[in-house]
């Protein structure tokens, strides 16, 4: 039997992005979310999860946009001199060169995961923007935390990146190479020590191109493997005060999701959505 999670990522963004994923939950494609907690709209998504109990709900841990929840008494690792988190790229070399504190990375993941757990939404799983959990000293940090929390669902090692940049382009980008390499490394250094948690048997990003194309997406859709599978997917509505760069991607996802043409191709090769449970 072929499974779906069909993720939207970013809730609680802004309201283009909390009004696309709401259009993908209404439509029945997208059965699962992870909220910014840190993020202006993250109330607005959490009013509306109430009345769908039948998403799953994780947390987006995220220390690479916006301000977090509460600053430090002393300057952070983590965050630049206007008070909002660096950008993925200088936390990147911060890594790589250990001027990256563990003790502020945990810190934020534990203030982030509670502030969601106050809402008292189920937690069904963890990940985390810009994909920053991967690497493998932040990737041991969530890992130990999830286990901890008893949830059991990790987006972890298993990226098909290769079978999405197959069908949306000839050349990955430089990012697309980062995540491939560190989920190559996790593989590698954890693989005795997942335990209980949820391992998919491919993650596919239908945002990695800004000109997703329903066809190729479709492709992708009829080749998941047998297993349960997860499509990341980051929709949002259009509007004239937005970033239209930022918006016109995510925009054509939440025309491809919310057709009436894709329920249809889900059927047709006999795929089924799959639901994440709360806890082990």
């Amino acid at each position: 039997m072929r499974q779906l999670i069909i993720n939207a990522d970013d809730f609680g963004m802004s309201y283009e992005v909390n009004e696309g994923i709401k259009r993908c939950i209404e439509a029945g494609t997208v059965n699962s979310t992870s909220l910014l907690v840190n993020m202006p709209y993250f109330e607005d998504a959490v009013e509306y999860l109430r009345t769908k109990p039948n998403v799953s709900v994780g947390l987006h841990f995220n220390i690479t946009e916006g301000k977090p929840i509460d600053l430090p008494a002393q300057r952070s690792t983590l965050i630049r001199e206007d008070d909002n988190f660096v950008h993925w790229v200088s936390l990147t070399f911060k890594l790589l060169t250990n001027n990256c504190s563990i003790k502020e990375i945990k810190y934020a993941l534990t203030t982030q995961y509670e502030k969601l757990e106050k809402t008292g939404l189920p937690i069904s799983h963890i990940d985390s923007h810009h994909h920053i959990h991967l690497y493998p000293s932040i990737y041991r940090i969530v890992l130990d935390f999830a286990h901890r929390k008893n949830t059991r669902s990790l987006r972890s090692r298993n990226f098909n990146l290769l079978s999405s940049i197959k069908h949306f382009r000839a050349v990955p980008t430089l990012k697309e190479i980062i995540i491939l390499s560190l989920c190559f490394i996790n593989t590698i250094f954890f693989s005795q020590t997942n335990g209980d948690i949820l391992e998919v048997v491919g993650i596919y990003d239908m945002s990695w191109d800004s000109h997703v194309d329903k066809d190729k997406f479709y492709q992708v859709i009829s080749r998941v493997k047998e297993g349960v599978s997860e499509i990341i997917c980051h929709p949002a509505i259009y509007s004239k005060t937005g970033n239209p760069k930022f918006l016109k991607a995510r925009n054509k996802t939440l025309e491809i999701l919310t057709s009436k043409s894709f329920q249809k191709h889900l059927m047709s090769n006999n795929i089924q959505m799959f639901k994440r449970n709360g806890h082990a």
